[in-house]
């Protein structure tokens, strides 16, 4: 397995735990496993990502976080949330309590969270690039977008299975070349072609079978293609967020964490955050991108509409804000709250909502007043 390490900046003191491995292969014979209650049981049996996280998370201190399928707004008071619920599979979030802040943090669980898979990234896409222009089909939407990406992941990766040995077939790297191999070579070398740069010293490092495929475990398999899906199709690191249903409004005010607003836990912290501009302004251009709207210095500010229906609004470079690039997003509802849901939530009464009706059913026009999505 590879070695575990935090995609952002974790807000408690990791356990060390030498059995992960064995506790991902075997999970019925991890003690911290069969500690969990049955519905945390399935979703790390069925997310090993997930069991991965609690391994490093110190619960003889802060004990096992509770688990919930579904969020109820009556947690909204909890007092020092330790807490994880599930976005979008494969994504958990994690909310934990702050005792220093207002704000308490939340934690994105995915595949790609603790595992470091940065030195196999360039190598991957280099063996991609080969596969992408040998490619006869002109994937549109993306959903065959995402389709031809992790088929294409599949052909340039090998997945290691654990106590499985390599076939040494596989292995097999020719010896070094005799002066007459090496004179032919030389015959048949276009002397005039540009060598390609770094692919030697892209492939230092990485371990990878005679036919150029790259050797993963398949806990790195599944980070790998979670992360370039999540950061070529879709939009980054802001992908957990967007698939949240319980966000409202996500907010970087330049370098630092990312902020949200939460339908149950009010303003909160981001583990993920931008420590360098030069990060956040690429970011911003891309999210541009995202929305068919180009950001430049002669057109810094963008206001826009990402794919899920999100609103954004971008304000780019050091020129325009003084704390740099910066961005807040709006999340599109995926189901609309409906006048006895208000009424439930105690946002008003029946005889008010009558009231609204007959107005609105009469032609009557009305003002909303009040905080962000009052109306």
């Amino acid at each position: 397995m590879s070695r575990l390490q935090i995609q952002g900046k974790i807000p408690f003191q990791e356990a060390q735990s030498h059995d992960t491995e064995e506790c991902i292969i075997n999970p019925d014979s991890c003690a911290l496993f069969r500690m969990l209650p049955a519905n945390a049981k399935e979703y790390a049996r069925n997310y090993p990502h997930l069991l991965e996280y609690l391994h490093i998370f110190p619960v003889d201190e802060f004990g096992i976080p509770l688990f919930f399928s579904e969020l109820k707004r009556d947690l909204k008071g909890i007092k020092d949330p330790n807490l994880i619920y599930p976005a979008k599979p494969p994504i958990f979030i994690h909310i934990f309590f702050d005792p220093n802040d207002v704000r308490n943090f939340y934690i994105p669980i995915e595949p790609s969270f603790l595992h470091n898979i940065g030195k196999l990234l360039p190598a991957i896409e280099y063996r991609l690039v080969d596969l992408l222009d040998a490619l006869e089909e002109d994937p549109v939407t993306p959903e065959e977008r995402t389709a031809v990406l992790k088929r294409l992941l599949r052909q340039v990766m090998y997945i290691k299975k654990p106590g499985v040995a390599i076939d040494p077939a596989l292995l097999k790297i020719e010896g070094p070349k005799g002066l007459g191999d090496k004179f032919k070579t030389f015959l048949t070398t276009d002397l005039t072609a540009k060598e390609e740069p770094g692919a030697e010293r892209i492939f230092a490092d990485v371990p990878h079978l005679s036919d150029g495929r790259i050797i993963v475990s398949p806990q790195e398999f599944e980070a790998v293609e979670y992360q370039m899906v999540r950061d070529k199709i879709d939009v980054g690191v802001l992908y957990p967020f967007i698939s949240d249903n319980f966000i409202e409004d996500i907010t970087c005010n330049g370098l630092g964490p990312i902020f949200i607003e939460h339908k149950i836990f009010k303003g909160l912290k981001s583990v993920v955050g931008f420590d360098q501009e030069s990060v956040l302004d690429d970011f911003c251009i891309k999210l541009a991108e995202k929305s068919r709207r180009p950001i430049t210095y002669r057109n810094p500010i963008v206001d826009a509409t990402l794919p899920d229906g999100s609103r954004i609004n971008i304000v780019y470079s050091t020129e325009i804000s003084r704390q740099g690039s910066n961005f807040t997003i709006r999340k599109a509802m995926d189901d609309v709250i409906s006048i006895t849901k208000l009424v439930e939530f105690g946002t008003c009464s029946y005889s008010l909502a009558a009231y609204l009706w007959i107005c609105i059913e009469n032609g009557m026009s009305l003002f909303m007043s009040g905080e962000t999505a009052s109306g």
